[in-house]
């Protein structure tokens, strides 16, 4: 915990000694409980020390070991919530552990809001209540009991929040699509944000959150939020000076795309990087010759790596999915190009860029024929 609370780094043979340790002490107290024997397990592992377990294990180790340490943890975890013995402040460790890693459990997180309910009555519990929302935000999980302990909590941290905190929040409301979230509360935290924007203008990445977030209020029809004249000026200032929410595409494969797509349209049918709602598009490929104009008759082109995904699995991480109903809302369509399935060769990659754009309603005839 001491190490990870001054964000201390070791050594990889250290960092890799430590993960496997945790885990083959976590599976021997899992071991004794299951035997029957494990009356005393809550002192070998109690709530606070799990705390500060996870809250130092993810800055010491690798992401790969850090996964390796919560599934270790997990039985732990489940008995120290439905024995009532888990506290708010571990909740938020877990969950913020598991944000930090892209590892989606919603099992456990159910169990752990169960654990914690009566806790989360109390006042103490509201001090953090922002940087849970993000961390649910990172998740897409949407407990509902926590969100509306959550929602309660904003209206009193909302005068004390930073202009970083409260467009996080709002961000992260947006890709929750404001489940279990009160108007009210988005409007307070919409006016601080406002309130701080006024004072001083927003940097790119506070502009990028906002203008992702005036997004998100449109398409769940929460009122004209991008029509305010406050995120208008979000928007321009993100355009002007961006800032890339989502992970960025692996740089190789965007390079093999990006080669393809000429390979198979033509030099200038292709585009880098515009910004659009807070984000930036991969790819973008015109029907026309000029791949800057005409976003109806465009074709929006996502180029997924590994971070962009839930741990384990081939879902897209919340941030992406904002992005993705973004992009659809702009653009004539979009395709998803994800790092496992694309080809080795050349010939194969453009016979995939071609099968899969003509099965998303690009005409086939605006491909070249090679050669020409």
């Amino acid at each position: 915990g001491a190490f990870g609370f001054v964000r201390a780094s070791l050594a990889p043979p250290l960092a890799a000694a430590l993960a496997a340790r945790i885990s083959a002490q976590a599976a021997a107290a899992q071991a004794t409980q299951a035997e029957g024997r494990g009356a005393q397990q809550h002192r070998v592992l109690s709530s606070g020390a799990l705390g500060s377990l996870l809250d130092g294990i993810v800055h010491l180790v690798s992401p790969a070991q850090s996964q390796q340490v919560l599934a270790a943890l997990r039985p732990l975890i489940l008995d120290l919530a439905r024995s009532g013995s888990l506290r708010v402040g571990t909740m938020y460790s877990i969950i913020g552990a598991h944000a930090h890693l892209q590892v989606r459990d919603a099992e456990l997180f159910d169990a752990v809001c169960a654990g914690v309910a009566e806790e989360l009555a109390q006042p103490s519990s509201v001090l953090r209540a922002e940087r849970l929302l993000v961390s649910l935000g990172m998740l897409n999980a949407s407990p509902e009991r926590l969100l509306l302990h959550i929602d309660g909590a904003l209206l009193e941290l909302a005068p004390r929040l930073t202009l970083q905190e409260a467009g996080q929040a709002l961000l992260a409301m947006g890709v929750l699509g404001f489940r279990h979230v009160s108007q009210r509360t988005v409007a307070v935290l919409l006016g601080r944000a406002r309130e701080l924007c006024l004072e001083r203008p927003p940097g790119p990445r506070d502009a990028a959150r906002l203008a992702a977030f005036a997004h998100a209020h449109d398409v769940h029809s929460l009122g004209p939020a991008s029509g305010d004249a406050c995120l208008a000026g979000f928007a321009g200032a993100q355009a002007v000076a961006p800032h890339k929410l989502e992970p960025p595409p692996p740089p190789g494969l965007l390079r093999e795309v990006f080669r393809a797509l000429e390979r198979s349209f033509g030099a200038g049918r292709v585009a880098f990087g515009r910004c659009l709602h807070g984000f930036q598009v991969d790819l973008l490929l015109s029907q026309s010759g000029d791949a800057d104009t005409g976003a109806r008759a465009s074709m929006a082109i996502e180029v997924d790596g590994p971070r962009r995904f839930y741990h384990g699995s081939r879902d897209l991480t919340g941030l992406c999915r904002l992005k993705e109903s973004a992009l659809r809302s702009e653009f004539g369509g979009l395709v998803r190009v994800g790092f496992w399935e694309w080809p080795p060769e050349a010939a194969q990659q453009d016979a995939f860029l071609r099968a899969r754009l003509e099965a998303c309603g690009f005409p086939a005839e605006a491909a070249r024929t090679r050669g020409s």
